[in-house]
């Protein structure tokens, strides 16, 4: 897996993609320098508080269920977050 450049992610947390799923994917993005600073989205029709517990744990910032109003995702895309760098900072979003 390549550096992240992006400052936001939004995955579902168990489709399959290139043999991970999303859980995966955040683990592996949080693992990288940069990964540690994006806004991860976890989009996903699971909504039980095991799910929201296993996507916390895999690094994921925020867990809205499926079906997302268009509104409410542009909502959480558009955060204005800043870091000292100018980009995201997901630790705002964490509260840490």
């Amino acid at each position: 897996m390549r550096s992240p450049t992006a400052e936001c992610s939004a995955s579902d947390t168990r489709g399959p993609s290139l043999g991970m799923n999303g859980l995966d994917v955040a683990r592996r993005a949080r693992a990288l320098p940069r990964g540690r600073k994006m806004l991860l989205v976890a989009l996903t029709g699971w909504g039980q508080d095991e799910d929201r517990h296993r996507s916390e744990e895999a690094g994921f910032d925020l867990h809205p269920t499926k079906p997302i109003d268009a509104h409410q995702l542009a909502a959480i895309l558009t955060r204005p977050l800043a870091s000292a760098d100018g980009g995201i900072d997901a630790r705002e979003v964490r509260g840490g």
